[in-house]
């Protein structure tokens, strides 16, 4: 069975869907399970720490039937079930020796099937990135037959929190009362806020969440309960420092209902899909969609949007575009919303590997893009323990993707150059677009500042750098401006390009910033930035760049044009250029470069005029 790059196997493409009929209390007849045979399903690890990162493997004997669902749930109450009222946290199809296709190539992104033995089954699902598989617990994992073949098989898989020397503990009340099995969530705040562990509260509502040293929020979380995102607790954690915080819930007085369905089928529901339900007053309700994709979400008042997890429909083979709708509850509760998801029609693939050329396991890309006015963000796939990757994309017209490696969400990646990011990428239906990643471990830095036309410095602005060396661009990144405006980017030596996010300039009410362009030899080299605010463009200082010839560049916005006038006396004025930058590659400011090659005379003036 071949199950790298493109595939002859048997196939399944698009959106894979599972529909999970009422299967709990159905009665077999006698002897059904003896004339089949003994099923038997196993889950390896069987227990491992909340931080395990690597490969769960599901294996399946004696199957006679091509196809089952795989389900896991979180046991709230010890007792070694999945119950009622219980989350089931994954839903999946399995069919014996049918591999995942997508535009041709294997979509690693999806579980299935890899023993090659008919009646056999060997799933592994990639645990290399926290998410609600590393809750701390007890998971109960079930093998389903969606035909009755069997009743349905268990098996049990314990997370453990790791022995560390600092964390968070406290109570989680919600209306005076403690609330037992809530979740305690901590958000790594110099990741992007991403996931970074997960606990449930025991039957007092207490909890313990031990955390590597850091800068964490911390909310709680439970369905039927509305958490105040603006209350989140922030804890800076040094080496062997226990902070206390005491967590609570809203209650709900409203609720909203409906279905997640794909946008082409909307007979085709999607199960055990976690929900982030969101309002516009900074508060949060979550909850997971049942066997045929219907919710229901406990809220109160406000006007509120839905996002399915990105993760979970990764699992699908599908795709998020906010279409911008929202739900107010001001007069009372919803029903009948169907929040629409994409089937992906076209693929980045290809391996992230180090300067050796060993694959890297468990690094998270991002794949993002738009297509038809409509905006994909966050499809993070994360490469298994061969380096391989499918980033997942809608191709259509009118659309631009790119694919790349970000450090903030690879934290073992700080101190690297990144080759073979992809940006502004045209995708059609069908299209799959191999791409392989190399890291290399920096040698050398830039470093600097960034500040206002009065000295001030600005904050939590990206850096980003790009150099041409032997036949590759390697991209570095600085993260992002600290308080006192300063930056740090690792690079390797060659003569490297130095930018400032143009979207965060602008976010901060300042223009985007020409790139400066700087040779690295040494251990450090400094590159400093000034920028301006909007709405008025402005010209940096000229400098002389050959015989009679004058540069300079514009501080201004993408895609405008501006008028470049020069003047001998200050009172008449003719046109020397217009320039319109644009967004090159992606993040990339670029043609803002003007240069005057008659600036023999004396003086020169010059203005910047917005057309």
């Amino acid at each position: 069975m071949k199950m790298q790059g493109r595939s002859s196997t048997s196939r399944r493409g698009g959106c894979v869907f599972g529909f999970f009929p009422a299967l709990v209390g159905f009665l077999l007849l006698p002897g059904l399970d003896r004339a089949w045979g003994a099923v038997t399903f196993d889950v390896s690890p069987a227990s491992a720490s909340t931080s395990f990162s690597g490969m769960v493997e599901l294996t399946v004997q004696g199957l006679q039937e091509s196809t089952v669902i795989i389900r896991r749930g979180l046991d709230l109450n010890g007792n070694g079930a999945l119950d009622p009222g219980e989350p089931v946290t994954l839903h999946i199809e399995v069919t014996d020796n049918e591999v995942p296709i997508l535009a041709g190539v294997t979509n690693w992104n999806i579980p299935f099937d890899q023993d090659p033995a008919v009646g056999a089954l060997r799933v592994r699902i990639n645990y290399y990135q926290t998410w609600l598989g590393h809750t701390a617990g007890t998971h109960v994992w079930q093998l389903v037959s969606p035909t009755g073949r069997f009743s349905p098989i268990q098996a049990i898989q314990r997370l453990t929190p790791p022995a560390l020397g600092q964390g968070v503990r406290g109570v989680v009340r919600g209306g005076s009362t403690n609330q037992p099995a809530a979740m305690v969530v901590a958000l790594d705040l110099m990741a992007d806020a991403s996931l970074a562990a997960l606990v449930v509260a025991d039957s007092q509502g207490r909890y313990e969440l031990p955390l590597p040293p850091g800068v964490y929020a911390v909310i709680p979380v439970k369905p039927g309960w509305v958490t105040d995102m603006d209350a989140a607790f922030f804890a800076e954690l040094d080496a062997g420092r226990w902070v206390s915080a005491d967590l609570e819930l809203l209650s709900a007085s409203r609720t909203l209902s409906g279905r997640l369905v794909r946008a082409d089928r909307g007979d085709v529901g999607l199960p055990a899909v976690f929900l982030q339900v969101e309002s516009d007053a900074g508060l949060l309700a979550v909850a997971w969609t049942d066997a045929d994709g219907s919710f229901v979400v406990p809220v109160r008042t406000g006007t509120w949007t839905v996002r399915p997890a990105l993760e979970d429909l990764a699992l699908r083979g599908c795709l998020f575009a906010s279409r911008g709708q929202s739900y107010g509850t001001s007069t009372g509760s919803v029903s009948g919303i169907r929040v629409e998801v994409d089937p992906a029609n076209a693929a980045f693939y290809g391996r992230v590997v180090d300067a050796e050329g060993r694959p890297m396991a468990g690094i998270r890309l991002r794949v993002s893009g738009q297509t038809g006015g409509l905006d994909y963000d966050g499809d993070d796939p994360v490469t298994d323990d061969q380096g391989r990757y499918t980033g997942m994309v809608v191709g259509g017209e009118s659309s631009w993707w790119q694919v790349l490696v970000d450090p903030m969400l690879n934290r073992s990646l700080s101190n690297h150059v990144i080759s073979g990011f992809r940006f502004a990428e045209p995708m059609a239906p069908g299209e799959a677009r191999a791409q392989d990643l190399r890291v290399v471990v920096a040698t050398n830095e830039i470093v600097g500042t960034v500040r206002n036309a009065n000295g001030l410095p600005v904050r939590e602005i990206s850096v980003l750098g790009r150099c041409r060396l032997g036949g590759e661009v390697f991209y570095g990144s600085g993260w992002m401006t600290d308080p006192e405006g300063r930056y740090r980017m690792p690079v390797i030596g060659g003569s490297w390009e130095v930018h400032l996010l143009c979207y965060d300039l602008q976010d901060a009410g300042y223009n985007c910033a020409p790139m400066q362009t700087v040779t690295v030899a040494g251990r450090n080299t400094g590159v400093d930035f000034v920028v301006f605010p909007q709405p008025a463009p402005v010209l940096s200082q000229p400098v002389w760049s050959g015989p009679q010839q004058f540069r300079f560049q514009i501080h201004g916005l993408p895609w405008t044009t501006y008028e470049v006038q020069v003047s001998g006396d200050l009172r008449q004025w003719q046109t020397l250029t217009t320039v319109t930058p644009v967004m090159e590659g992606g993040p990339f400011y670029t043609g803002a470069t003007v240069t005057d090659s008659s600036a023999g005379s004396s003086p020169r003036f010059y203005r910047l005029l917005r057309r």
